[in-house]
């Protein structure tokens, strides 16, 4: 998707998630999970208000950075040139803000039903997701892998992040579809953190590979 229609679904999203927290509030408890832990299990809760409204209110602050963000960039690091992935990227991400909203609300009006596996599915999806656009992402301040190395030079940028495009989609659905398949929820958290680690490795080795050959 491209112009105004990431944007326009994002804002969708937001009033729909907020609209949801309203109808529902008077069926919910005092108390909401807000939290799991490695395990898939929730080990935190809050108030009813905090866990309606807390996932719309980071979705409008996303919202707010989405449209500010552009502006304050440099002059050579435009999001223009990589405007289509920025896009998606902060859509991908209000999307797992409304995927995590409704799983709240979920588990706040069925306390006895386990909906860790549906969480933690759905946290790998999001790093599936993301990486799709990754290899699109140009040099910035705001967005993708900002490591010393990447942000020195344009081709340890661009290995980095075609890497990682490869890289997140792979550990992201490994472990939205391992987590059904009987791959422990914690492994699944190990898998991500791992994908996502690694190309920040990858910049740092590609860079030292280029200054050894005398290409900086």
């Amino acid at each position: 998707m491209s112009g105004k229609v990431p944007l326009l679904v994002a804002l969708v999203l937001t009033l729909g998630a907020t609209a949801y927290s309203i109808v529902l509030y008077p069926q919910l408890p005092d108390k909401m999970p807000i939290h799991w832990n490695i395990r898939g299990e929730i080990d935190g809760y809050g108030p009813k208000a905090t866990g309606l409204f807390l996932m719309p209110g980071i979705m409008v602050f996303l919202l707010g950075l989405w449209l500010i963000l552009p502006g304050l960039s440099p002059q050579n690091f435009r999001v223009a040139n990589f405007r289509q992935a920025w896009d998606n990227v902060w859509l991908a991400t209000t999307g797992l803000m409304t995927f995590c909203h409704i799983v709240i609300i979920q588990a706040g009006m069925h306390p006895t039903v386990d909906l860790g596996k549906i969480m933690v599915s759905g946290l790998c999806a999001f790093f599936a997701v993301i990486g799709l656009p990754l290899g699109n992402i140009k040099r910035n301040f705001w967005m993708g892998y900002r490591t010393p190395w990447t942000l020195a030079n344009d081709k340890v940028w661009e290995s980095c992040h075609h890497f990682a495009a490869r890289t997140l989609f792979v550990v992201g659905l490994i472990g939205a579809v391992g987590v059904w398949l009987g791959l422990p929820v914690a492994a699944c958290f190990v898998l991500i953190i791992a994908g996502g680690l690694l190309p920040s490795l990858q910049s740092l080795i590609v860079y030292k590979q280029m200054e050894k050959r005398g290409e900086l």
